[in-house]
């Protein structure tokens, strides 16, 4: 019989937590041709039936495309591609049978490396298919989606309300989702009232109808992401040119801070305003805007940048944004508190303009440049025509090109490889 001294009954639940923790596993299923299950449904209903919900599940899924293979995830696990970078597509050739979405979701779900395509259901029924659908609910809930792709779905990203809930996007790409009904309007990306959504990262075009993203969270931070609304991307030839009418939608108000941000509106949007804020109605107890470093390009013969909700406007603070000339940069203008703004003398330069050293074509993407002084150190002989490059208080030093690619970056090329111009300064790069 084991003996417990008064006043030990804290060691002894210390050890009861031990044991738990000791008890729980990581759980890695494997999914295709060779794989522990043929379907990500199987493998998922495997992961289901565990009832200990401190082990944790990984499922790999090998290369190749899943046909109809839907899912409801009852528990926390993630979906990973199995070889990261490579084509793990999961298409849609009827309604969805659980007429919500491809992966259904009721926990929380981390999603990397996969391609959803065609998901669809009956009008009749919401005409909301989407490629990922979230109804978790727990306390704390994550929904966490990383290098995927959504394409030709009613919904790319579907998620209910959830207080608690915090949505994590990165580095996804949505091509052609929306239902083209006009009675109907479905999003690239719509995430319900929830804590907070982080968006980095993201490309997104061809929307029908809806917005690119729309965001009812207490907090959206929108960062880094590539957004075009009516007009095609250049770097998609696969995308359509779309009909969105938002390309950003924070319709219920709370923190926006957006930063870093390509949008793009082109003529075939049906509304000219690309970014809407508060427009449904105020919920949340703080509301703020932070508008920083984001080129805004308009193609259409006018528009408004920023519409801010005009029965109460929330101030739009922040600095160093590029308009086009013919945006109206917010609505209403008394809540322009905007400072730095850059390029609003022109339009931003498309992707493919290139200045060499030490004259070329006008550059206005991210504001007023100069060339230099020419190079005269020891090495001038081989550096041929190499010059500063000047850039709103910047410079990259011995450059012999500016080129604009990748959605509107701007790109300096010197002795020392590519840089490109980031949040007010210039920053080691690949080659663009």
């Amino acid at each position: 019989m084991t003996k417990i001294l008064a006043g030990a009954a804290p060691l002894a639940g210390a050890l009861v937590a031990a044991a738990t923790a000791a008890q729980a596993a990581t759980m890695v299923l494997t999914v295709g041709p060779a794989g522990q299950y043929q379907t990500i449904a199987s493998a998922v209903g495997a992961a289901n039936a565990d009832t200990n919900l401190a082990n944790q599940y990984i499922i790999t899924v090998a290369p190749g495309t899943y046909t109809n293979d839907t899912a409801t995830i009852n528990r926390p696990l993630a979906i990973v591609a199995a070889v990261p970078g490579s084509a793990v597509i999961l298409n849609e050739t009827a309604a969805l049978p659980n007429q919500k979405g491809i992966l259904l979701a009721y926990a929380p779900l981390t999603v990397d490396g996969l391609t959803f395509e065609n998901a669809q259901i009956a009008n009749s029924l919401g005409g909301n298919g989407a490629g990922i659908r979230s109804q978790d609910t727990s306390n704390y809930g994550t929904l966490t989606v990383r290098n995927s792709t959504f394409i030709n779905n009613q919904m790319g990203i579907l998620t209910s309300n959830n207080a608690n809930s915090f949505v994590v996007l990165t580095n996804n790409l949505f091509m052609n989702n929306g239902n083209p009904n006009p009675s109907y309007f479905g999003h690239a990306a719509y995430i319900g009232q929830a804590s907070t959504l982080v968006a980095i990262g993201n490309e997104i075009c061809g929307t029908n109808i809806g917005h690119d993203i729309k965001s009812r969270t207490a907090v959206s931070v929108i960062e880094n992401n590539s957004l075009y609304d009516g007009t095609a991307d250049p770097n998609q030839p696969s995308c359509n040119i779309g009909s969105s009418s938002y390309a950003l939608d924070i319709p219920n108000g709370g923190q926006a801070i957006v930063i870093g941000n390509i949008m793009v509106q082109g003529p075939a949007s049906p509304n000219l305003n690309m970014v809407a804020y508060g427009e449904e109605g105020m919920i949340f107890p703080i509301n703020s805007i932070t508008f920083s470093n984001n080129m805004m390009q308009n193609t259409a013969s006018s528009g408004t940048a920023i519409y801010d909700n005009p029965s109460a406007p929330v101030p739009v603070q922040g600095s160093n944004n590029s308009f086009s000339s013919s945006l109206t940069q917010i609505y209403p203008a008394s809540a322009n508190q905007l400072t730095g703004t850059v390029g609003a003398a022109g339009p931003i330069s498309p992707d493919g303009t290139i200045s060499n050293a030490p004259s070329g074509p006008a550059l206005t993407t991210a504001g007023t440049w100069t060339w230099g002084a020419a190079y005269t150190g020891q090495y001038a002989a081989t550096c041929g025509k190499c010059y500063q490059v000047n850039l709103n208080g910047a410079n990259v030093s011995n450059a012999v090109e500016m080129e604009v690619a990748n959605g509107g970056n701007l790109y300096v090329l010197n002795g020392y490889g590519w840089f490109v111009w980031s949040n007010g300064t210039f920053v080691k790069s690949q080659t663009p």
